[in-house]
């Protein structure tokens, strides 16, 4: 789906637009929820039009942050980043999280990011973030975490969506723990949010001396 976004801009256009939406629903969540102001550089991976990151410059003003997404997206969240003022305290970097991420950040945030792959290459971006983060450093991800049994839970429909659109999926806690220690992080808390859309924040902290070459989930 992304490489056929990126050749055609109308049908782009339309998923950035709905997916500003869904991400304008979790972000007061969030901002709520996990005390950003900590820290002292957020990278925002997949940040998208960059509503999520303009949100938390705004509220916390000590905070410098860098917007890393692919180039069709990145132009137009450098775009507006530089309409809300924040251009001197924001960096815009295009890229493939695939291949590495922006280094030497204290936070880095991927909001509903982490569902839209299946493990394999889930664990491909959670290594260059480990890979990129300071040693001292937090990992947060804004995931659903699926309830067990058969409970009624919105993230199990999300669940079915990410597998018929791209192969992705929702987890449970105990499948994001597998999945972040693979990566060379260790799950630290889960906090769940007031968001309708049912996300939590993850936090989790980098294990530095561990052999993460071979490992998969």
């Amino acid at each position: 789906m992304w490489q056929y976004r990126a050749l055609h801009p109308e049908h782009a256009k339309l998923f950035d637009e709905a997916m500003a939406n869904l991400t304008g629903i979790n972000n007061t969540a969030v901002l709520s929820s996990y005390p950003l102001s900590r820290f002292e550089k957020i990278v925002d991976v997949g940040g998208g039009d960059g509503g999520l990151l303009i949100e938390i410059l705004e509220a916390n003003p000590s905070v410098k942050g860098v917007l890393f997404d692919l180039p069709h997206v990145a132009g137009k969240a450098k775009k507006r980043i530089s309409d809300a003022g924040l251009a001197g305290r924001c960096q815009v970097v295009a890229g493939d999280a695939f291949a590495s991420v922006p280094d030497g950040a204290d936070a880095y945030i991927l909001s509903r990011v982490i569902h839209d792959w299946d493990d394999a290459r889930s664990i491909a971006i959670l290594r260059n973030c480990n890979r990129a983060i300071v040693e001292t450093g937090r990992l947060l991800l804004v995931e659903g975490v699926v309830r067990s049994g058969n409970e009624p839970d919105i993230s199990k429909f999300f669940d079915l969506n990410m597998m018929v659109l791209n192969g992705g999926r929702e987890r449970t806690a105990a499948e994001y723990q597998a999945l972040l220690e693979a990566a060379g992080f260790t799950l630290v808390t889960i906090i769940p949010t007031q968001s309708v859309m049912g996300v939590s924040v993850i936090e989790c902290m980098p294990v530095r001396n561990q052999d993460i070459t071979q490992k998969v989930v």
